[in-house]
């Protein structure tokens, strides 16, 4: 009997000592996965800080001058540059630590926007929804579609607005409407009293004489342009101007959207602050004082997401006026240099994109997108190839945000107002399984999600709760 009794006080202690050495050995490795995730966080950042590096670099050679060499390189202000040699190293450099530079097309229209650099120059432009940066008031314009619409010229912005290019004496400011094929005769504004339409469209030209304002109408909208006190008596709206050879450039964007959107507001690691308003996303860094801009789109953004590199970018507009490129989509976009990758949902999504998230488990290599069509379906696409694996219906009711989990690689997770929807992808196939809430009273809306460092789903919902998920083996989530 004492043998047996040494037997077992023996193979408890070999017990306690394996139990003893599998807890350290758990403790070491839950510690090493987190040296590898902070090492990866820490080259994701100097990823992006050697992006920013060469964008500035190749910007600052182009700026002096000197031989130039067949490499479009887009600077700050949007427009097309051609670098030197060394530019072309750079880019190469780039493209190495972005590997989505590398196979980087455009097979839409490329975005035009650029930044302040200087904070001593007072903004002097505004973003406005509408499908077009309506802060170029002192441009060209043509009203309609197609290719038979009038175009409307409008002189120089007025010399007390100090970013304006031109100073408002050179030239006077003149209303012209320029005649199209289809049309006999322009349509002019006698008198400030009355309005006329413009092709039929609710797009019209006014002029407040007394005042010395040229007052026109854009889809029901008044936009007012203030003319030069010096010459304010001399202007005339029926004489006919030449346009002129200036256009304003956008510098500044006031506003942000968050009244109506979720998941609208990133860090990046070059320090910007990357958000959006009307149809424009702004890149504000905050300790410079500046500003880029992406305006690739053509009407009012509803969601952004960021790629997990915190370099490529993806955001999603509302349906605009016109018929063919108004359609709701999807823009991939590089936040170095503000180009267009790829152009997903042409004529697939309905009224608008309300929510995308990127992969994270793998990397980033699929895009998950709702639209806000009746029944908010929910989509995920290769978005590198442009391809959609499948698509599915969530539900009539609103859905707030999307984000996929960060360790489960193929499972996404949807809330919104009576609504938290566990989505699994397998194969082309999605399978949906709703939150079981058991003893915490379900909410009217759940409003937000995040994930902890764990994979734990936490949520907030209208009734003023945090909730916790823990992932279960069976599959259904519970808080």
């Amino acid at each position: 009997m004492e043998h047996d009794a040494n037997k077992t006080g023996a193979g408890s202690g070999l017990n306690g000592l394996l139990t003893q050495e599998n807890s350290e050995l758990r403790d070491r490795v839950a510690d090493l996965e987190h040296r590898v995730q902070a090492q990866s966080d820490e080259l994701t950042c100097l990823k992006s800080s050697l992006s920013d590096c060469l964008r500035r670099l190749a910007t600052l050679e182009s700026s002096r001058g000197g031989p130039h060499y067949h490499v479009p390189v887009h600077n700050y202000h949007g427009a097309v540059m051609h670098a030197s040699h060394c530019s072309t190293e750079l880019m190469a450099l780039q493209s190495q630590a972005s590997p989505n530079f590398a196979s980087a097309k455009s097979p839409s229209v490329a975005p035009s926007g650029g930044p302040s650099f200087s904070k001593k120059s007072a903004p002097a432009a505004t973003a406005v929804g509408g499908g077009a940066t309506r802060a170029s008031a002192a441009g060209r314009r043509t009203t309609g579609s197609g290719g038979g619409g009038h175009t409307v010229s409008y002189g120089p912005p007025p010399a007390k607005h100090p970013a304006s290019r031109q100073s408002a004496k050179e030239q006077p400011l003149h209303v012209s409407v320029s005649q199209s094929a289809g049309n006999k005769e322009p349509v002019w504004v006698k008198d400030f009293n009355r309005l006329e339409t413009i092709e039929g469209k609710r797009e019209f030209v006014g002029r407040l004489q007394e005042e010395g304002i040229l007052r026109i109408y854009l889809r029901g909208r008044a936009v007012n342009l203030y003319a030069p006190s010096d010459i304010g008596d001399q202007l005339s709206a029926k004489e006919i101007g030449e346009a002129p050879n200036t256009q304003l450039k956008l510098e500044w964007v006031y506003g942000y959207r968050g009244r109506d959107c979720r998941s609208n507001l990133y860090h990046l690691p070059t320090g910007e602050l990357v958000y959006f308003v009307a149809s424009v996303v702004v890149l504000h860094n905050v300790e410079e004082g500046t500003q880029r801009h992406y305006t690739g789109h053509n009407d009012d953004v509803k969601c952004l997401a960021v790629h997990p590199d915190r370099i490529t970018m993806a955001s999603g507009q509302v349906a605009g006026h016109d018929k063919k490129q108004g359609k709701p989509h999807v823009r991939i976009w590089s936040s170095v240099d503000l180009t267009t990758l790829h152009v997903l949902g042409l004529g697939d999504f309905e009224r608008a994109v309300s929510c995308l998230a990127f992969s994270r488990a793998d990397g980033g290599t699929h895009l998950c997108v709702v639209d806000d069509a009746n029944e908010h379906a929910i989509s995920v696409w290769d978005w590198s190839r442009g391809h959609k694996l499948t698509e599915t219906k969530t539900s009539t009711e609103p859905v707030l945000a999307c984000e996929c989990h960060p360790l489960d690689a193929g499972v996404i997770i949807t809330c919104g107002k009576n609504q938290l929807a566990f989505w699994t992808l397998e194969g082309c196939q999605l399978t949906r399984k709703n939150g079981i809430y058991d003893k915490h009273d379900k909410p009217k809306f759940v409003l937000c999600l995040t994930f902890s460092q764990n994979g734990d789903l936490i949520t907030g919902d209208s009734n003023g709760s945090i909730l916790v998920w823990p992932a279960a083996p069976t599959g259904l989530a519970r808080p």
